[in-house]
């Protein structure tokens, strides 16, 4: 048997008390900010990020696999700055979503 303390399903981690009662709560704030400098690496981390905390946006996937698409098209290295494009694409995905959120 698996042990299930501390499991994440879905942006949700089960904290079992001492009590031995299980409950589900969400994981403490994700961190959106955009580096002043975003790499490849990074885009793709950020984009991470978001999916990790909030993995039923339905439309935050394919945001982030066309934000990653554009990161990766931009520069073959996984360390070099991203195309300009690709950084505005992402601070503009970024305003929407928060502004989603906001909404919520």
């Amino acid at each position: 048997a698996e042990p299930v303390a501390n499991a994440r399903v879905l942006g949700l981690q089960l904290r079992s008390e001492a009590s031995g009662r299980a409950e589900w709560t969400r994981r403490s704030g994700v961190d959106l900010t955009l580096p002043t400098t975003l790499t490849k690496r990074g885009a793709f981390k950020w984009c991470g990020r978001i999916i990790g905390h909030y993995p039923v946006c339905g439309w935050s996937r394919p945001a982030c696999a066309y934000v990653k698409r554009l990161a990766g098209l931009s520069t073959a290295d996984w360390d070099c700055p991203i195309a300009p494009n690709a950084l505005k694409c992402c601070a503009d995905f970024l305003v929407f979503f928060l502004f989603l959120l906001s909404q919520v």
